[in-house]
């Protein structure tokens, strides 16, 4: 009976903390079905999210699963060229900004995704010449990059910033910045929807418990009392 008991506890332990690490690992409004809330908008020292009324959540079919979502739109780019002529007279400078949202993580291996899109407009029929760089970033340090450089018009470039790997419990300081090496343009969007933080269940030692608590179960049903 004790055996039994403690075969119980154990259990329980076990999914309660996974549950535990389910819960405190969430980025809240991921999907920016509830507008911008939770989520702290910043710029570079010279950059821009965009002319009004940019920043905005938008529907976009950012994953290209042909279904439109609410997602965050965004035109980035620098808000004041450093010379008459940028890239000529000067270097190009690599301004713009994104969101930031503080997340409680609790020790474990975790996996980071963000769906990410390019819009060219054929506003002024044209390509352009940088569709932007995405970082995804956590408490200062870089974990992924895409950048899709040239872009043509009246098209769309889709892709992922992803991470796994080890992150320590505490609050950490989550981050996607978007950069341009050029001004903001009014035919270019940055588009970025479904952030997520998910925990990795460890293969092994959680996976054995598991069968362990579901035998241990199964072979109480079986014994007598």
């Amino acid at each position: 009976m004790k055996f039994r008991c403690f075969l119980k506890v154990a259990c329980i332990v076990i999914c309660s903390a996974t549950f535990t690490q389910q819960a405190n690992a969430t980025v809240i409004n991921g999907g920016f079905e509830s507008g911008l809330d939770r989520w702290s908008l910043f710029t570079t020292a010279n950059g821009t999210l965009g002319d009004s009324p940019l920043p905005q959540v938008a529907a976009f079919d950012v994953a290209g699963n042909s279904v439109s979502s609410d997602s965050l739109k965004l035109s980035v780019g620098y808000a004041t060229a450093p010379c008459s002529f940028p890239g000529l007279y000067c270097s190009l400078p690599t301004e713009g900004g994104g969101i930031q949202q503080s997340v409680s993580i609790l020790e474990g291996v975790y996996s980071l995704n963000v769906d990410i899109a390019v819009e060219n407009t054929p506003l002024y029929g044209g390509r352009n010449g940088d569709g932007g760089t995405f970082y995804l970033i956590l408490d200062g340090l870089v974990l992924d990059q895409v950048s899709f450089g040239e872009i043509t018009a009246n098209s769309v470039k889709r892709d992922q910033l992803n991470f796994q790997g080890l992150i320590t419990e505490g609050l950490h300081d989550f981050q996607i910045l978007v950069t341009r090496n050029y001004a903001q343009s009014d035919s270019l969007f940055q588009y970025i929807d479904n952030a997520t933080v998910t925990p990795v269940p460890e293969p092994n030692t959680l996976g054995l418990l598991a069968v362990g608590c579901v035998v241990a179960f199964w072979a109480r049903r079986k014994l007598p009392l």
